[in-house]
């Protein structure tokens, strides 16, 4: 049953960002829904400073929900409610740590661009949430130890799985902005 609320819980955190980005008008081009939670990805659009406040938002979205689904359980009294406050709970926090692909990452670099371009931006953006993500390792390990919680470990695997496409994206994409660098075009 607790997984069961988890993808529900999941399911309308994603909906939640879905709902919010059609009503700023953005298309959804992409939705996976995996084992450890969803993606969804919107049609590019220019980062200007307008759309940086409405990708935030649409980022925090999601989170909310959740603490608003937490909010509603607490006070109503259901069989499965102290496993639904919990779990809305803990996802709303866990999606707002600065951590690649959590939410609190595309928030962190959202703001970042309104300060450094967009390969800085990059930068540091995955430079935070590598060291976030050793923290966090380190954490889970004493608490995976600690309770015995398997589920941990696979949500630390996961996330440095992630962690390793995206540094292979990053170096990618600073090759390129080298390139552009040389031959003098603005990005």
């Amino acid at each position: 049953m607790i997984y069961l609320i988890f993808l529900i819980s999941i399911l309308i955190h994603e909906f939640s960002h879905i709902l919010v980005g059609i009503f700023f008008g953005y298309k959804v081009k992409n939705f996976k829904f995996l084992p450890f939670g969803a993606y969804i990805e919107f049609k590019e659009h220019y980062k200007i400073k307008k759309q940086i406040l409405k990708n935030c938002i649409i980022y925090l979205m999601g989170p909310i929900s959740n603490f608003l689904i937490s909010l509603i359980f607490v006070f109503y009294n259901f069989k499965y409610s102290e496993q639904i406050v919990y779990i809305n709970f803990i996802l709303g926090i866990f999606n707002l740590l600065p951590i690649i692909p959590l939410d609190g990452s595309k928030i962190l670099r959202e703001i970042l661009i309104n300060f450094f371009d967009n390969k800085r931006s990059n930068i540091y953006s995955y430079r935070v949430s590598k060291i976030l993500l050793c923290l966090s390792t380190f954490i889970y390990s004493i608490l995976i130890i600690k309770i015995k919680n398997i589920s941990l470990f696979i949500v630390l695997l996961y996330l440095w799985y992630i962690d390793y496409k995206e540094e292979k994206k990053l170096n990618t994409v600073i090759k390129a902005y080298k390139i552009i660098e040389k031959t003098n075009i603005k990005y």
